[in-house]
């Protein structure tokens, strides 16, 4: 996980903030469902996008994009259009940019 720290005037007021991305694992297999729910703590609440990238960097797609809550927040990763191979979640929030490398089979 990478995790990129908010700009220097905001920094001294953030700098306690920890995001984590808890995949049940981080190689998805052929799915017993075409789901995986992604899991995640805030420090505070805001707004946050989740994108999907292809190893390229190519996006794949926004998968959740809204205003959450401090503490355990969570959103579904969807699947079904998505081919085998490797891919980064980015975790985009107010303060910090958190990405996540996955391989799906």
């Amino acid at each position: 996980i990478r995790t990129v720290p908010p700009p220097a005037a905001a920094a001294a007021s953030n700098a306690a903030w920890k995001a984590a991305l808890e995949l049940a694992t981080p190689v998805l297999s052929a799915p017993k469902s075409m789901t995986e729910t992604v899991s995640f703590s805030l420090a505070q609440e805001s707004t946050v996008t989740a994108t999907l990238y292809d190893i390229s960097g190519k996006t794949v797609g926004i998968v959740a994009k809204e205003q959450m809550q401090a503490g355990k927040n969570s959103f579904v990763l969807n699947r079904n259009n998505i081919v085998a191979g490797m891919y980064v979640l980015e975790l985009v929030t107010n303060q910090h940019v958190v990405s996540h490398k996955l391989t799906i089979q």
